[in-house]
């Protein structure tokens, strides 16, 4: 296991981008690599040469797509070494924009990509489990936890996306279900100024992943349940409309005819959730 960084940092100049070159390195994913490895040694780079070599390769290194996933990795260390708000969003944004690229450039018959390690064996990288997993566990939560300290980005904002930012090719637009994930489990706790967010978001990813049409309308759904179940006995809460949109979008879901066997699983969840925005409503005893 690599050791994270144990130091903290401003970021200056963030809008100041180095002069980027026109081209990725062929060796890209290698030099992406031994900065990884350098973490917690005496080689290791400054920050801002880090955040420099991986925003950089994150810009030129389209269609790469184990280069993207290594410079989002490098972009989320330093994002939680940040020490102002400000710079934590910004590096973060950047993290999500490299999940982004990786899953567009994915193809599981893609060449093997290999690199070499600090003790001279070559590894071949296998970067799209672990990358959906820093979506799932640290960028989009890290995102979230930004609109706390008044750092809102602009994916909860953008209310209409022309595309998915996520590939049919990386296993149906699955990172989609990441980022639903990481929504539900922030959004029912949050004061009803933040709620808002998250429903941009996911509703902006519901119409626009229709690889992921169904269960996007069931984390949708599943969102303003909780959010509804959990705010019900407080009156300044809209709990009753939380829970009407929670009962319309779960009964949507629990009648599709749902095609994959993820979606499938997810049926008896929806049932409990369907069942707790009844109760809000007064249809069910509690």
């Amino acid at each position: 296991m690599f050791r994270l960084l144990l130091i903290v940092f401003s970021i200056t100049g963030l809008t100041a981008h180095a002069q980027t070159p026109q081209e990725c390195p062929d060796n890209a994913e290698q030099i992406l690599t031994n900065i990884r490895l350098s973490v917690g040694t005496p080689n290791q780079p400054t920050p801002q040469d880090m955040l420099n070599t991986a925003r950089t390769a994150s810009e030129i290194c389209d269609g790469r797509t184990h280069a993207q996933a290594l410079a989002a990795d490098i972009l989320g260390l330093l994002a939680g070494s940040a020490t102002q708000a400000a710079d934590r969003r910004y590096v973060w944004g950047l993290a999500h924009t490299a999940v982004r690229k990786s899953d567009q450039a994915y193809t599981s018959d893609g060449p093997a990509v290999t690199v070499t390690m600090a003790t001279g064996a070559t590894q071949t990288l296998y970067s799209y489990a672990p990358l959906t997993e820093l979506l799932r566990t640290q960028v989009m939560p890290n995102l979230l936890a930004s609109i706390k300290e008044g750092e809102v980005h602009k994916i909860f904002t953008t209310e209409t996306l022309k595309t998915c930012p996520y590939s049919m090719n990386a296993d149906g637009q699955a990172r989609a279900r990441a980022e639903a994930d990481a929504l539900v489990s922030w959004g029912y706790y949050q004061a009803k100024e933040a709620l808002p967010y998250g429903v941009t978001r996911l509703t902006a990813l519901k119409n626009a992943c229709e690889g992921q049409t169904q269960y996007l309308t069931y984390a949708l759904g599943t969102y303003y349940a909780k959010a509804a179940n959990y705010r019900s006995m407080n009156e300044t809460y809209p709990s009753k409309e939380w829970a009407t949109k929670a009962e319309a979008l779960l009964t949507e879901f629990i009648a599709m005819d749902l095609k994959r066997s993820d979606d499938r699983t997810t049926i008896s969840m929806a049932k409990s959730q369907l069942e707790k925005a009844r109760k809000v409503l007064g249809k069910v005893a509690p």
